[in-house]
């Protein structure tokens, strides 16, 4: 699942795609974080629309 994707139908929040990177770094390295603690900041919510609708949807969530 894309960053965009999790933090969207997880969290319930829109973030800008750049935004989501933070995210995306964390799912990467999970194996390698497991059992730490790790904090990602994420804001803003300057997306396209049609790129959030292919993401609710479970479709590629292409930036």
């Amino acid at each position: 699942m894309s960053a965009i994707s999790l933090i969207l139908k997880e969290m319930k929040i829109l973030v800008e795609p750049g935004e989501a990177v933070a995210v995306a770094a964390a799912q990467k390295h999970a194996e390698e974080w497991e059992g730490k603690s790790v904090v990602a900041i994420v804001s803003g919510s300057n997306a396209d629309l049609s790129l959030i609708a292919d993401c609710a949807l479970g479709a590629s969530c292409r930036l």
